[in-house]
């Protein structure tokens, strides 16, 4: 593994959806119950990180290889808010890490804040 070994910890972008939401926006970081970080792991940036403080699903984090097409396990980072394209859902699925499982969709309806969403079905399963 390549020195720092702690990796890269602030991986906020602008205009994506890749960064540390909170609840109420992304003013409020000091109640993890209410966010949602959608980054990538700090040792293994190949693999994306989904992970949530509350909710639903409880304290929970998915890692996975992003794709870098599509709308299921699209990287973060290419998730960006377009006027015209307010319409766009992008789907995780949360098996295996989270019995009895299910899918966050997320979607960028202006630059800030995200709407995300915790279903009980799989991305497989239709909405």
């Amino acid at each position: 593994m390549a020195v720092p070994v702690c990796g890269s910890i602030m991986q906020d972008m602008d205009g994506t959806a890749q960064r540390i939401w909170a609840g109420d926006g992304y003013k409020d970081q000091s109640d993890i119950s209410k966010q949602l970080a959608l980054v990538h792991d700090n040792n293994e940036p190949s693999f994306a990180m989904l992970a949530t403080g509350g909710g639903p699903i409880g304290i929970s984090y998915l890692p996975f290889t992003p794709e870098t097409e599509g709308f299921i396990d699209r990287d973060f980072a290419a998730i960006v808010y377009r006027r015209d394209d307010v319409n766009s859902v992008y789907c995780y699925d949360l098996l295996p890490a989270v019995d009895p499982g299910g899918r966050i969709i997320i979607q960028m309806t202006s630059a800030i804040p995200l709407k995300a969403e915790f279903q009980s079905n799989s991305c497989f399963a239709g909405a």
